[in-house]
């Protein structure tokens, strides 16, 4: 196990521009409405690997979100700086229980992947 604690907590009211709600909270995590109705569920917790990886979910009751809202709603829950994944799983481990709903995956311990700015050599 690579990591043992981790300082993060879910965003507070103060925290969130004024078009946001806190809907609930808890230690682990919370949800969140806009304005416009996007729907954010954010909980961090220690996965098998060892590290600490933060879960975003975000979602509109009759439409996926568009770019600018995954964009909009990484950047005011996890930061500009931070590197968020949107992973696209085989198709065998889909896992669906809310059709138009997006994830973002953020580590709180590493870079899991390369920086692909590289140009690698052969």
């Amino acid at each position: 196990m690579k990591s043992t604690s981790v300082k993060w907590n879910p965003p507070t009211a103060e925290e969130l521009p004024c078009n946001w709600s806190v809907q609930a909270i808890g230690a682990d995590g919370g949800a969140y409405k806009s304005r416009d109705s996007l729907i954010v569920i954010i909980s961090c917790c220690l996965e098998k690997d060892g590290l600490w990886w933060v879960h975003l979910s975000l979602s509109r009751k009759k439409s996926v979100p568009t770019w600018i809202d995954l964009v909009k709603v990484k950047e005011i829950f996890l930061g500009a700086d931070a590197l968020a994944l949107q992973i696209l799983p085989a198709r065998s481990e889909w896992v669906n229980v809310h059709e138009f709903c997006l994830h973002l995956y953020h580590c709180l311990d590493e870079r899991p992947v390369p920086d692909f700015r590289k140009l690698g050599t052969i």
